[in-house]
């Protein structure tokens, strides 16, 4: 029986202690190729905790402490302002930095951080949990394949009750922005992976009346449009849970193609094709880990690129501005002026 591998990438998680920190540390310790050896949590009341959970690993207060002994590789799951100064800071010490999303608030910080990546040789990426799930690896496939014709309309939703009173996720300052930054990066990345490039969008308004008392909005509806010329609309809330059993719908000339929470189906005029699993969280992260290590093993890039993720802060960045203007707006128009 082989013993343990030597060579896994020693990994440190930035910001310990948040929600999303919990499920990359259940994915790391489910790596082979991986090990957490740094946990960095400002909070020090969430210490014990950590060290509970990941007995063998540092714990430090602050980035500096990590940055004296850098891992491999870091995962930075702290709020969006802090991304760049954060990323920076470890890629400039020689860690390759998975961050969560939103990469940045604005355009020009994602732009600055991916500039650092590319002049210290190291890999930056997104974290974007759906282009992961094995449904959608498998919808791009067939769409790609012509399974159901030329994509004509398409639609996603991802809608559901969530008390944000309190949190950062809805403080401006912290977030920049509302459920719009908040998941707007996961619908541009996933309308990429099944469309293409978004070109514009075309027009952002509420999704009905603001029903939690924040100083951001609950609810948004956002039309855009590819540059295959795809009619495409998400809506996203915090407030509202809309019923649909799929998270996202591509209608093309000859079918149709669901993705479900609990699976997919494609049609094809009476035939019916029922595939996939649904959605599962913590697969889609171990394989975006996965992806990770093998790319920086080969040199490549892994699936999601530098373009699919400054295109995700584009797409938010679009979106506030065409919110705010009443306009339709080219994606590189925000490129001139920020939020």
């Amino acid at each position: 029986m082989s013993g343990p591998r030597t060579d896994r990438l020693r990994v440190a998680v930035v910001g310990a202690g948040g929600r999303i920190s919990g499920d990359w540390l259940v994915a790391l310790g489910e790596s082979p190729d991986l090990i957490v050896t740094d946990l960095v949590e400002s909070d020090r009341t969430r210490h014990e905790a950590l060290h509970e959970r990941v007995p063998r690993a540092r714990l430090h207060g602050d980035l500096d402490a990590l940055l004296a002994s850098p891992p491999d590789l870091a995962i930075v799951a702290t709020p969006p302002v802090h991304h760049r100064a954060q990323a920076t800071a470890l890629l400039e010490a020689g860690s390759h930095v998975l961050c969560e999303k939103p990469l940045a608030p604005s355009v020009e910080d994602a732009c600055a951080m991916l500039a650092v990546a590319e002049r210290t040789g190291r890999r930056l990426t997104m974290a974007s949990k759906f282009r992961y799930v094995a449904d959608v690896v498998e919808a791009r496939s067939r769409v790609a394949a012509g399974a159901i014709g030329r994509p004509c309309s398409y639609d996603n939703g991802f809608c559901s009750r969530v008390a944000m009173k309190g949190r950062w996720n809805a403080d401006p300052a912290v977030s920049g922005g509302g459920v719009l930054a908040d998941n707007g990066p996961h619908a541009a990345d996933l309308a990429r992976v099944l469309l293409g490039a978004i070109r514009a969008i075309r027009g952002v308004a509420p999704l009905g009346p603001a029903l939690q008392d924040l100083p951001v909005e609950d609810g948004v509806r956002v039309l855009f449009e590819t540059g295959s010329d795809v009619a495409g609309m998400t809506e996203l809330s915090w407030s509202v849970h809309s019923g649909r059993r799929d998270y996202a719908r591509l209608v093309g000339e000859d079918g149709v193609l669901e993705l479900r929470w609990d699976g997919a189906t494609l049609r094809r005029g009476d035939v019916v094709d029922e595939f996939g699993k649904g959605y599962d969280k913590r697969a889609a992260f171990r394989a975006q880990l996965d992806d990770l290590v093998e790319a920086l093993r080969d040199g490549r890039s892994p699936a999601i690129t530098d373009q699919d993720a400054l295109e995700s802060v584009r797409f938010v960045e679009a979106g506030y501005r065409s919110l705010r203007e009443g306009r339709r707006i080219e994606l590189g128009e925000v490129d001139r002026e920020t939020r």
